[in-house]
């Protein structure tokens, strides 16, 4: 069930140095133009992070059974396929698509916790998957403010969104510890 999860993280480290490094040295070192403004890796991470958290609830056949589970990736898509056509810009940051992917895997996340309230478990420390959703849930719901408006607040003043930024980043390291932890509990049931 976790190989999505894992997929996600060895495709977003390489993809957060990147976009630090272009961002840090983009003054010091004669970078090609595409990698001069990294929004568009921003962009690229949000769609990435959507389909592997996607897949991952999939697996946990949530919230649907059957062949309508795959309805909201799909419909994911064809929105960002729209969005980058005819609203935004692929080259900058798309509050659409990151706000979209925020609330749907927030839908998601509800959708496991309703289930586990339902159920008569009561080990849910021990299961990993408790521990994935709660990061996801606790990444994306401080995010979402921050991606519906960081191009407005973040165009008003570069220390702000610099700022802004950066409790994403902290949440993203917070994210990696519960992550951390799934996979912990994962393995202490292996062996």
């Amino acid at each position: 069930i976790f190989p999505s999860i894992f997929l996600y993280l060895l495709i977003s480290l390489p993809f957060y140095a990147l976009i630090d490094f272009s961002w840090k040295y983009k003054d010091d070192f004669d970078l090609p133009d595409l990698l001069n403004d990294n929004q568009f890796l921003y962009n690229a991470l949000s769609i990435i992070r959507f389909l592997c958290f996607s897949y991952f609830f999939i697996q946990l056949k949530l919230p649907f059974k059957g062949k309508w589970q795959w309805l909201i990736p799909a419909l994911y898509i064809a929105f960002v396929i729209y969005n980058f056509l005819f609203l935004e810009s692929f080259k900058t940051f798309s509050n659409y698509t990151h706000l979209l992917e925020s609330a749907l895997i927030l839908f998601y996340c509800l959708a496991y916790y309703i289930r586990i309230l339902k159920s008569d478990q009561v080990a849910i420390f021990t299961r990993p998957e408790f521990w994935f959703i709660t990061g996801i849930c606790l990444y994306e719901a401080v995010n979402l403010p921050i991606f519906m408006y960081y191009s407005k607040l973040g165009g008003l003043d570069e220390k702000f969104a610099i700022d802004l930024w950066n409790v994403h980043n902290i949440v993203y390291i917070i994210l990696c510890l519960f992550l951390a932890k799934g996979f912990y509990e994962s393995a202490k049931q292996r062996y």
